[in-house]
């Protein structure tokens, strides 16, 4: 599993459409999907845009360090 597919995981689990992640983020939900379709396909982000998305979904960006 990579970044992207984890993150993916993490917005079905709590039931947070794309849409509503980049509401809670401040940019469109094309940003969004074009961030989640770089990490799943190897790039990786800043530890600041980590944890920025991370407080955006409620969660611990510890828990996504393993992906990068």
């Amino acid at each position: 599993m990579n970044l992207g597919i984890a993150f993916r995981i993490s917005l079905k689990n709590k039931k947070i459409s794309q849409s509503e992640l980049a509401r809670k983020l401040g940019v469109s939900r094309g940003t969004v999907n074009k961030h989640l379709h770089r990490w799943e396909n190897g790039e990786t982000p800043t530890l600041r845009t980590l944890k920025k998305w991370c407080s955006g979904l409620d969660e611990d960006y510890k828990k996504f360090l393993k992906y990068m």
